[in-house]
């Protein structure tokens, strides 16, 4: 019973677990990452704003699939997604 879950597959994660770490970065080059505090352990860098801020973010996905995030606590339009 438990092989089944184990199995790879189009709809099936498999027996192999990847994580994904956003991390800061200088720049575009990517080359020189922005230290982060140790308590936030494998988090991605905290996001600040205000209200009527606007956040821009750009994303390099070196990972192996794609991926993206979620803002808790932002209000966003749907074309912004």
């Amino acid at each position: 019973a438990a092989a089944e879950f184990l199995m790879g597959g189009e709809q099936r994660i498999g027996r192999i677990y990847k994580k994904a770490i956003y991390k800061q970065f200088t720049d575009g080059t990517y080359s020189v990452e922005v230290p982060k505090p140790d308590w936030l352990g494998f988090l991605g860098p905290v996001i600040r704003a205000e209200v009527e801020d606007v956040i821009i973010i750009h994303f390099k996905n070196f990972a192996s699939r794609p991926y993206s995030l979620h803002p808790h606590g932002v209000f966003y339009k749907k074309d912004s997604e």
